[in-house]
Order: C-alpha cells, then structure tokens, then sequence
C-alpha cells in the first residue's frame, strides 16, 4: 500500500518568533520515506507537523526539535530507513546525515562489549548482523573535526535470532555401576557451544530425608 503526505516546517527563535515556513509534498510512497529542510540562520526551534493519506485513512503527527549547540555548527546523524525485523547474517544498512566531508568512525556494541569497528567516508553504513549482536545492538558513530571537536551519535538496535541448534545427546549404556566409564556421546546439526552439567541424583535422596520446619 502507497501514501502520500504533506508536511510542514516551521522554524522559531529562542522566544518562539517565527522565521521561516516550509512545505514538502510527498507522493506515493510505501509507508517509509524522508523529507529534507534547509534551516534558517538562528533557527532554535523546528515543529513539523504532517499529514499521511492512504485511500481509507487519515493520519496527523507532530514533532518538535531544539537545536543543539556546535562551535563550528557541524552534526551528525544516523538513521534506519527500513522498519524490518533483523535477524542473525542480514546486512544492516544505516544513513549517515553530516554537515561535512569527514570520515565517520562507528563502533557496534552487544552484550558489554565493541564487536565491530570500522570507519567510512560514505553516506551510509554497512555491516552483517552476526551471532554476538543478538539480542540487542548499539551503534556509536562520531566524526573528530580539524577543529578537535567531536561529533557523535548512536542508534540502539534488536537483533533476532531464529535459528536453533539440534542438539542430541546419549550415554553409550542404559546402567552402569559405580567407577564404570561412561561414554557421552552429542550431536548438533551446526558447529555450536555446548555446556554440560553432572548432577549426582544421590543428592536429591538425601535431600528427601531431612526434615523441614513444618515437620518439627
């Protein structure tokens, strides 16, 4: 199913007096698209208000964004285009918005810890989704201008993980004596990390003997 949309940037100073006005249209697009502003000089305040048609519906949003400060007026953005669940081996793609030519440095962190690193001059960034990034992501991204100054941003992502290992596991005889070797055997459809855990069951019977505080 196609939309189309009409949205509206307003821009304001500091007081909330208003400086500028613009107006996008954006026709037939399937759920997901973007819309570009020019901001104004001294520009402190941006309300985007639109509104989505779609042949039975009618939907209004409105957004409010303040202006942060840059010395030499330089940002940095990521962004997801697509809404699409990501699951373990596809490749993420993310937009990059500068306000310079200046190689981005990102890093990938899951589960407490840096499990890629790369850097990038493009206007996007590219990377496969692997098993260490499952179940969550945070993308850091941040550009070092000449003027020392540091531009950053990250974007926090959910990572799936669909597939399960088939895993199996057999002694080699049905009942065996104490000090008899036992042979344990495992099999997985996959190249996978096994844990293993040996619990005498003796335990639990003696366990069964003691008397709790209700039977005092």
């Amino acid at each position: 199913m196609t939309v189309s949309a009409e949205v509206t940037c307003e821009y304001f100073d500091e007081y909330w007096g208003k400086l500028a006005e613009e107006n996008c249209s954006l026709e037939d697009f399937p759920g997901i698209t973007s819309a570009s502003f020019i901001a104004p000089q001294g520009v402190a305040i941006a309300v985007i208000r639109s509104t989505v048609r779609s042949t039975d519906a009618t939907a209004d949003a409105q957004l409010t964004i303040y202006a942060a400060y840059s010395p030499s007026d330089s940002f940095l953005h990521l962004s997801r285009a697509s809404d699409e669940p990501i699951s373990v081996g596809d490749t993420i793609l993310l937009d990059v918005f500068k306000t310079n030519d200046a190689t981005v440095y990102y890093d990938v962190f899951a589960r407490g810890h840096t499990v890629w690193s790369e850097a990038t001059t493009a206007s996007q960034i590219s990377f496969q989704a692997t098993p260490q990034m499952a179940p969550s992501l945070k993308v850091i991204a941040y550009i070092i201008d000449p003027n020392n100054e540091i531009l950053a941003d990250s974007l926090p992502l959910e990572v799936t993980w669909n597939h399960t290992a088939a895993l199996a596991v057999t002694f080699d005889a049905d009942q065996v004596l104490p000090g008899d070797p036992v042979q344990l055997s495992i099999q997985s459809d996959q190249e996978t990390m096994v844990g293993l855990a040996i619990v005498d069951e003796s335990v639990y019977a003696l366990n069964e003997g003691r008397l709790n505080m209700q039977e005092v």
